[in-house]
C-alpha cells in the first residue's frame, strides 16, 4: 500500500471510529469531536500502529489540533 492510501485509509478508519464524515474530519479541530477524548486517541493510535506500524505516543496526538497535523506527523516520519 503507497502511503498515500494508507493516508486515505487513516482518515477513512478514523472518520468511521469517530462516526463523522471524512470531509468534516478535514474541517474541524480534533479537540471539537465528541469521539476525540482518551478512548478515541488509544484507537487512532492503534489504526496509526496497524497502518504505517509506528507507535505515536499521546502528546502528539494531544497537541494535533487538525487531521492534517496527525498525517503531516506521520509523513515526516516516513
Amino acid at each position: 500500500m503507497t502511503p498515500d492510501n494508507r493516508i486515505a485509509e487513516l482518515k477513512k478508519q478514523t472518520a468511521e471510529m469517530l462516526e463523522i464524515s471524512e470531509s468534516d474530519l478535514e474541517k474541524v479541530n480534533m479537540s471539537d469531536i465528541t469521539g476525540y477524548d482518551s478512548m478515541g486517541k488509544i484507537n487512532v493510535s492503534l489504526i496509526i500502529e496497524e497502518l504505517f506500524e509506528y507507535e505515536i505516543d499521546f502528546d502528539t496526538l494531544d497537541s494535533a489540533e487538525k487531521f492534517s497535523d496527525i498525517c503531516n506527523i506521520i509523513v515526516a516520519k516516513g
